[in-house]
């Protein structure tokens, strides 16, 4: 009887264990993605900023309508 409370004793400290280092695995993924810069898209006319390059040509094409577009590949 001792031993399987001794056992028991083992598997909750274990598994105490485990649900603290997926939290905290949790944690430091979450602190990764916050802390990643978002993809920029500048309007080189004017220095606006946007999070998807077809928010960029959207304004590109309604706010300088007559300036020649030129496409950076990076």
């Amino acid at each position: 009887m001792a031993e399987q409370k001794q056992n028991w004793g083992n598997t909750t400290g274990s598994g105490i264990m485990m649900v603290f280092a997926m939290m905290m695995m949790l944690v430091f993924m979450g602190t990764i993605a916050s802390a990643a810069p978002a993809n920029q898209y500048v309007c080189p006319i004017c220095g606006e900023k946007f999070t998807s390059y077809s928010d960029l040509y959207q304004h590109f094409t309604t706010a300088h309508p007559t300036e020649p577009i030129t496409i950076l590949w990076e």
